[in-house]
């Protein structure tokens, strides 16, 4: 059976030059043989996707060690799974597999950001997917055939869910350079602080709200929404002040609050732009709640997230609807955002 390495950092592969990414030397061609082929990639792919995140971790990139431990779990927990069917008894004669879509030698340099992660992942998934393709076609029989297209079919719907993660990334990218800097939460101290800092935030994602074309439906109850949360806002700013160390950072997020933009297509690629945003100020507010010292900031930041949460729902609801149907799979929603 043909054998691929990945290439590792010296803190992982602990003075080796490379890992094996397959464990068994030959597997057989049988029933039992094919589904343990899979399970043998599925194992081989936790261990890889393991390794990165340890690695990540170790070097510091926690933003990337993330994705990697939720592949690897998934892919883990695939590993254990062993189908039955009737042809595992047989004792049919054995005859080597050979594996044609192993993952490649790969450094951490191949993984600049969280979409190269997510790319390298669908292009596993779509390979291994060749694989049992190839197998199936040379099934003996309708049951192999069946077990082995279902195999095929939870490639598939893998490949999906990281379609989306891998779009969501796509997305963090592309509005890096207009994306804005929220106020550093070491410089909240008291209630009036964060009122104007979640009202400068509220109506930033508001005019994000408003470069979207759809009229009415799924926007428009966010709009509303946001906008309840606005005004449950603007009455605790008035006559109040916030401390003046936050004035720089409050003023470049108002800039950005009110700087015109065109309209954007309705569609996943916007929703998910959406979705981006709504989960950072979310994870936020929810840091706010977790670091704040005055009860009437927890409590309001509580209020802020919870509100927040649900409008993350939406979003990723309305993100997976607009998706093409060759993107969405079949196991649900997807299980890494």
């Amino acid at each position: 059976m043909t054998r691929t390495s990945v290439t590792l950092p010296a803190c992982l592969t602990s003075g080796r030059n490379t890992v094996d990414t397959m464990s068994s030397e030959r597997l057989i061609k049988n029933s039992s043989g094919e589904l343990s082929f899979v399970r043998e990639r599925r194992k081989a792919l936790a261990q890889l996707y393991g390794g990165l995140a340890r690695t990540m971790g170790q070097i510091g990139k926690t933003d990337l060690e993330a994705p990697f431990i939720a592949l690897a779990a998934d892919a883990g927990k695939q590993a254990n799974t062993k189908p039955q069917t009737a042809g595992e008894k047989t004792g049919a004669a054995p005859e080597p597999i050979v594996a044609r879509g192993s993952p490649g030698p790969v450094t951490i340099s191949d993984f600049p950001s969280q979409y190269a992660v997510w790319a390298f992942a669908v292009d596993n998934e779509m390979a291994l997917f060749g694989d049992i393709i190839d197998l199936a076609s040379r099934a003996d029989g309708p049951g192999e055939r069946a077990v082995l297209m279902k195999a095929a079919g939870d490639c598939l719907d893998r490949a999906a869910r990281y379609r989306i993660e891998r779009r969501i990334a796509y997305h963090a990218l592309r509005i890096s350079e207009e994306i804005a800097q929220f106020p550093d939460i070491r410089r909240i101290d008291a209630l009036e602080d964060f009122v104007y800092v979640a009202l400068a935030i509220e109506r930033y994602f508001r005019r994000l709200l408003e470069c979207h074309d759809e009229v009415g439906g799924g926007i428009g109850a966010i709009m509303t929404a946001t906008d309840k949360i606005i005004a449950g806002l603007e009455p605790m700013a008035q006559d109040t002040h916030p401390s003046r160390r936050l004035d720089r950072p409050l003023k470049r997020l108002e800039k950005i609050a009110g700087r015109p933009v065109g309209a954007r297509p309705a569609g996943a690629d916007n929703w998910a732009r959406l979705a981006v945003e709504a989960g950072r100020i979310f994870d936020y507010y929810d840091q706010v709640f977790e670091t704040a010292q005055d009860p009437q900031v927890m409590a309001l930041s509580q209020r802020l997230s919870a509100s927040a949460i649900e409008r993350l729902r939406l979003l990723r609801k309305m993100r997976n609807d607009a998706l093409p149907r060759d993107e969405k799979g079949t196991t649900g929603p997807p299980r890494f955002i």
